[in-house]
């Protein structure tokens, strides 16, 4: 049993951190092997080996990887505000989650929720990576996750990019 410097267990580290988020796990493949979730699902050790996860992309500002060890993790320090850059992480985004691709690694992107930071990037890695208009990357995306909601400002971002790649929203 692995203890921390306050004398803490994994599993009491993890319920401390779950104290502050959501409790159920809630996760959906967007494309083939993409998932989003929430953080619940991230710390579920038991569901991420079960849908066989390999790469986390962690999109929230002070959330913990807690297993890397058996998973590869790549940390985009993420606020939810409208004044957060998102265009400075494409590169980062793009790298990560095409190298978990290779081999058809199954790749989790999340944030606290699942609904804003995580559902930007998955979004972002559509439209630069995969060739998606915004419009038609929203409208996949929600078929497969309900309550997507990235803030305004992640939505300006995404929606300037489309037109930057595509002359199309």
């Amino acid at each position: 049993m692995k203890i921390n410097l306050n004398g803490q267990t994994l599993k009491q580290q993890i319920n401390a951190e779950l104290k502050y988020h959501i409790k159920d796990p809630s996760f959906d493949e967007i494309l083939p092997n993409i998932f989003v979730g929430n953080y619940a699902f991230a710390l579920n050790k038991k569901l991420l080996e079960e849908n066989k996860i390999t790469y986390i992309l962690n999109c929230g500002n002070g959330l913990k990887n807690f297993y890397p060890k058996i998973f590869k993790y790549k940390q985009i320090p993420l606020y939810d505000s409208k004044t957060q850059n998102l265009i400075q992480y494409i590169n980062d985004i793009n790298n990560f989650v095409n190298e978990g691709s290779i081999n058809n690694n199954k790749i989790l992107i999340h944030c606290g929720e699942g609904v804003s930071r995580s559902a930007a990037v998955c979004l972002m890695y559509m439209i630069t990576n995969k060739g998606f208009t915004y419009s038609k990357a929203r409208e996949t995306f929600e078929q497969k996750r309900k309550g997507c909601c990235p803030n305004n400002g992640f939505v300006s971002q995404l929606k300037q990019k489309s037109l930057e790649l595509y002359h199309k929203i």
